[in-house]
């Protein structure tokens, strides 16, 4: 097994699998966090603005 991982193409393979893999557990978690926060911020704003138009 250890053989395996030290061969060239199939250790690339891996090594950019893996990156994307941490690219991904990193990113989708924190693209959640960010759409729900744009989500709250537009939501907050139209609030303020209904509450400066005196509705």
């Amino acid at each position: 097994m250890d053989q395996m991982i030290f061969h060239p193409p199939f250790g690339i393979h891996a090594m950019r699998f893996l990156n994307s893999m941490l690219c991904y557990s990193i990113l989708i978690p924190n693209l959640a966090a960010i759409t729900t926060l744009l989500r709250a911020k537009r939501e907050y704003q139209t609030c303020i603005g209904i509450r400066h138009r005196g509705v």
